[in-house]
């Protein structure tokens, strides 16, 4: 499985005024955070001493798409994809994380 980064350009981050103001949360495109409540960790099997900030975890998920917008203004066409993760995993391991991927999808190396 290859990541891409969804880090956005200088460029792109100046262009895209609809993002939040905190300096981590303009590096990426807004509507690409996930948040994990009391309800969603206990599902998971995971607590909050599981997660350090700044740390990472892996996800691996199932989303449905749920729509998909477009909206033409001034001649610009702007397209989004509202996508409602279904199922997921998360792990604090690289290893499981890939075992957990290959276990719902199949090892497509």
């Amino acid at each position: 499985m290859t990541l891409t980064s969804m880090a956005m350009s200088k460029a792109e981050q100046k262009k895209d005024s609809s993002i939040p103001t905190t300096a981590e949360s303009k590096k990426y495109p807004w509507g690409l955070s996930v948040t994990l409540d009391d309800v969603a960790l206990k599902k998971l099997g995971r607590e909050r001493e599981d997660f350090k900030s700044d740390g990472y975890v892996f996800l691996v998920c199932k989303a449905k798409c749920a729509s998909i917008h477009t909206n033409e203004e001034g001649g610009k066409e702007d397209v989004s994809i509202h996508l409602q993760i279904e199922a997921m995993d998360v792990q604090t391991e690289e290893s499981k994380a890939d075992k957990a991927f290959d276990k719902a999808y199949g090892n497509d190396k």
